[in-house]
């Protein structure tokens, strides 16, 4: 995909683009229209995913779990279409893994136990945050049994909603007034059902 009208650059995408068989396409330098939707569902949708986050026990080195709680604050600085997003590609990721992931990545105690990625028993206290360090070793488990009830129970809630709000956006792009096929989103869109079929 080339960005841009310069033809010597043109012919190298297209040189590319057939020795990968695949297709040449160009979109304008700045990125073209690109259409958010926003829907009654979002505000929901973000504040779901940010008690969701509040489940996550972040675990292993101190930079590991640094890592984690910067993953889960990212929701928070999001612009609310980017966060809506991220929810929703949260969600239904945390859908086909068994430990119902609440992040990207691993570092994640409450998930990786639930999935038997990691057994509780066999972690030193210097990987545990503060907060599970000081409970005994029955009580860590109920802690974390206690967080992963938790998620789930949210999840499901955030499941609906991001049905609906998946529902409501495709309503609304139907609707919409045609758009230019320029833009990078529509150019990834038209690609992805040519390849489907």
């Amino acid at each position: 995909m080339q960005a841009g009208t310069a033809r010597d650059t043109e012919r190298v995408w297209r040189d590319i683009a057939q020795m990968g068989r695949g297709e040449y396409i160009s979109i304008p330098q700045n990125g073209g229209e690109v259409v958010i939707i926003v829907s009654p569902f979002d505000r929901d949708i973000i504040d779901l995913q940010g008690r969701i986050n509040r489940t996550v026990v972040p675990y292993g080195s101190p930079q590991q779990r640094k890592r984690v709680d910067q993953r889960s604050e990212q929701l928070q600085s999001a612009p609310s279409s980017v966060a809506t997003d991220m929810a929703g590609y949260l969600n239904r990721n945390a859908g086909r893994s068994s430990g119902g992931d609440a992040i990207t990545g691993e570092g994640d105690l409450v998930a990786d136990v639930k999935a038997g990625r990691k057994q509780l028993s066999t972690l030193n206290d210097e990987e545990l945050p503060d907060s599970v360090r000081r409970l005994t070793p029955a009580e860590r488990q109920v802690h974390l049994d206690k967080q992963a009830q938790e998620r789930m129970t949210l999840n499901a809630q955030l499941t609906d909603l991001v049905r609906k709000r998946d529902h409501y956006v495709t309503d609304q792009r139907k609707k919409a007034p045609a758009r230019s096929d320029d833009s990078f989103d529509r150019a990834v869109e038209k690609t992805l059902r040519a390849q489907i079929r």
